[in-house]
């Protein structure tokens, strides 16, 4: 018809598409949004599982020099056939040179309790070193009870071995 006008053809095709690029946009704003909340979800969750796991390495298994002792017994030990009271002086001298810091040494008790520091690479360590004269005899038995510091300490020293190697070389 002469003098109405229709809007051109390619106005209702960019009018459509205009609406459909309009609902796209809204449901990619909306499925951004769902992204983004499940992502914070992942993150919560892990900080959450993270503290558990912190939570459980340092709060679990942790040992005192008093703990060392009350091991007496399921440690690593050896018989020296000498006096009590030269295996003594030596396991002293041993201990002192070794690195631990002495806490207290008991000699009626046969008693020695150390604790090597923190260090980059370990929490530390307790150990007790006992000593005892066997059988009236001129032989002694030393025991050394090493506990880490934290359980899950992997990198830990085996007192044990160190001080038995030095200990051989004192009285042999």
């Amino acid at each position: 018809m002469p003098g109405t006008s229709s809007p051109p053809r390619g106005a209702l095709t960019n009018c459509w598409s205009a609406r459909v690029r309009n609902k796209s946009v809204f449901r990619w704003r909306q499925y951004a949004g769902i992204v983004k909340h499940l992502e914070n979800m992942a993150m919560h969750r892990f900080l959450a599982a993270s503290l558990v796991v912190v939570s459980v390495v340092f709060f679990s298994g942790c040992s005192t020099l008093a703990d060392a002792q009350a091991a007496k017994g399921s440690g690593k030990a050896k018989i020296y056939d000498r006096a009590y009271d030269d295996v003594w002086l030596a396991v002293v001298e041993t201990v002192k040179s070794s690195g631990l810091s002495l806490e207290s040494e008991n000699k009626e008790n046969g008693t020695l309790l150390a604790h090597g520091s923190i260090s980059a690479f370990s929490w530390g360590e307790n150990v007790a070193v006992f000593v005892e004269g066997v059988d009236g005899q001129a032989r002694t038995r030393v025991e050394v009870m090493n506990k880490r510091v934290l359980a899950t300490n992997i990198t830990a020293k085996d007192w044990a071995s160190r001080l038995f190697v030095a200990l051989d070389e004192r009285l042999e």
